[in-house]
């Protein structure tokens, strides 16, 4: 069973989460709750989602794909232990019960888009 059902049958009280699931939650919790939806004249065709000025994802629009922030994606290697199709599969899970996006695939965003889009997010115009 996934963790966002687990999720989802904890809140009801029919489910107990164990000592590395109630990690992997306040990780979700803590990276992927309450972002803000950000959009630039610059990159009209994707949605930006940030938590406190930091880039989590962002979402193309055309292709219905996600890039994940890589240093989110690097604590599910390390700390959690996922492989590529786990990190893939719970990402997809996670914004469609969140943010009602539908992904076809996700991939890991450099480092150096990262910076470009937080620096766009701080300075430059939205709408």
């Amino acid at each position: 069973m996934n963790i966002i059902r687990k999720i989802k049958l904890e809140s009801l009280g029919y489910y107990k989460f164990i000592d590395i699931e109630k990690e992997l939650v306040c990780f979700i919790n803590d990276n992927f709750l309450n972002l803000v939806k950000v959009t630039f004249l610059e990159y009209t065709d994707y949605i930006f989602y940030f938590k406190e000025n930091k880039l989590i994802f962002e979402y193309d629009l055309d292709e219905n794909w996600i890039q994940l922030n890589e240093s989110i994606w690097s604590v599910f290697i390390t700390k959690f232990d996922y492989k590529y199709e786990e990190i893939r599969d719970l990402i997809k899970d996670i914004v469609k019960y969140y943010y009602n996006l539908y992904v076809k695939q996700v991939y890991n965003l450099s480092n150096l888009k990262i910076e470009l889009i937080e620096y766009l997010q701080n300075n430059l115009n939205k709408f």
